[in-house]
């Protein structure tokens, strides 16, 4: 397994934003859901990752990856030196997934808790061993994971406003998962 980024270089980032143009009609209006134009912006000035060596990581002659290409930071909106709390930065990624689930779950996309679980951990590999996206809300409580969605949004903007039905879930003091 290897980290998003390496991905997006060895997949190659004129593909990648191949990707972000079709997701973005899809999801264009998806709460919780905002573009990255990075990648956008890095295919059209002809950065392709480890195909031609210019992605964002600097490679030797034979394809080799050397370190972080420091001047793949202009195509991003912050200055590359801002360091966020690894805590925060692992609560973002986080976070939204598990908003997302409960969207899917609201919207009926899928049916309930246990295909979603199921569907997480076998479809995109969502963290094994806490059995999936509501097992792991129930087990950490659905109200600590409110208030650290709650927390987000104040520090980094409504796309971490908890699903309504999570927020129900809280107040009542309800599970995804009525036993174990």
């Amino acid at each position: 397994p290897v980290g998003p980024i390496t991905l997006l270089d060895q997949v190659g980032l004129d593909i990648a934003a191949h990707v972000t143009e079709t997701s973005r009609r899809i999801v264009a209006n998806r709460p919780g859901f905002e573009i990255c134009e990075a990648v956008v912006k890095m295919a059209a000035a002809g950065r392709l990752g480890k195909k031609n060596k210019k992605g964002f990581y600097q490679y030797d002659a034979k394809g080799k990856r050397q370190g972080i290409d420091a001047s793949a930071y202009q195509f991003f909106r912050g200055d590359g030196k801002t360091a966020l709390p690894i805590e925060d930065i692992q609560n973002r990624a986080l976070m939204l997934m598990l908003n997302e689930a409960v969207l899917c779950l609201e919207e009926g996309i899928i049916a309930n808790p246990r295909d979603g679980d199921l569907g997480a951990v076998f479809g995109i590999g969502f963290l094994p061993f806490t059995g999936g996206p509501f097992r792991a809300m129930d087990s950490w409580g659905i109200d600590a994971v409110v208030n650290t969605m709650q927390s987000l949004q104040k520090k980094y903007g409504e796309r971490f406003a908890p699903a309504k039905m999570l927020e129900r879930l809280a107040e009542r003091g309800e599970r995804f998962h009525q036993q174990g």
